[in-house]
């Protein structure tokens, strides 16, 4: 006799859109609860896009590497939905992080005194 897996539990307030990049595959079960599965197969590759999302943003990735991950994102509406929430946030920290400017005074000394370690 196997043994049984216990059974899913249910979440409430769990949108569907959410599932795809949280690593978990939503089912309904016969009362229309929401169940969530892990799915370790689907997290990986949803970690992998994240990892190749940040370094696309960050201007990382080889003009090849860009040009396939576009590919992928026009392909998956999830991978859409994460891009364009991680451009949202990244332009929301951008406008409210405000860089003090540093003296050119200070910025000369630094560079004399790299230069003068060498």
């Amino acid at each position: 006799m196997q043994p049984q897996q216990p059974p899913a539990r249910p979440v409430p307030r769990l949108s569907s859109a959410a599932l795809p990049w949280a690593g978990v595959v939503g089912k309904k079960d016969a009362t229309g609860q929401l169940l969530i599965l892990f799915s370790m197969n689907n997290y990986q590759d949803n970690q992998d896009f994240l990892q190749r999302m940040n370094l696309l943003l960050d201007n990382e990735l080889t003009p090849d590497m860009e040009r396939k991950l576009f590919e992928e994102i026009k392909t998956n509406k999830s991978y859409r939905e994460l891009m364009s929430q991680e451009k949202s946030f990244r332009e929301f920290v951008r406008s409210r992080i405000h860089r003090k400017k540093v003296s050119p005074s200070l910025v000369q000394s630094i560079r004399e005194k790299i230069h003068s370690s060498r």
